[in-house]
């Protein structure tokens, strides 16, 4: 959140959109997720974080996640990475949220504009 504000991005940590909490919450439309320990690749968690993440899609919340282990610890490069795909974010048309997932180095390794196919119109 530090790296981001001093980049002059507002961030709201732990902001509830209806029963979940998003880590950073930056405007009204997207989530950065930070997903530090291996637990998060657990079948259970995994599970859990799908039926999260659709609702966040369906009501219009983009979500960046960023992987935060030892093996691929955050840095600086991340906040402006974010910064990149905030940017980007703000161009595309209202409706579906997107999602990107990236190291904790900055690297994307994921970007899907839809994920769902059977979500409702």
């Amino acid at each position: 959140i530090s790296w981001l504000g001093d980049r002059g991005v507002e961030c709201t940590p732990q902001k509830a959109v209806h029963i979940y909490n998003l880590d950073i919450a930056v405007g009204g439309r997207t989530s950065i997720e930070i997903l530090g320990g291996s637990w998060h690749g657990q079948k259970s968690r995994r599970l859990k974080e799908a039926s999260r993440l659709e609702y966040l899609l369906c009501a219009g919340i983009s979500v960046i996640y960023v992987w935060d282990t030892h093996f691929m610890p955050m840095t600086e490069r991340c906040a402006d990475q974010c910064i990149a795909i905030l940017d980007s974010i703000g161009s595309l048309p209202p409706g579906r949220g997107k999602y990107w997932v990236i190291r904790g180095d900055g690297e994307i390794t994921t970007f899907f504009v839809t994920i769902l196919t059977n979500l409702p119109s």
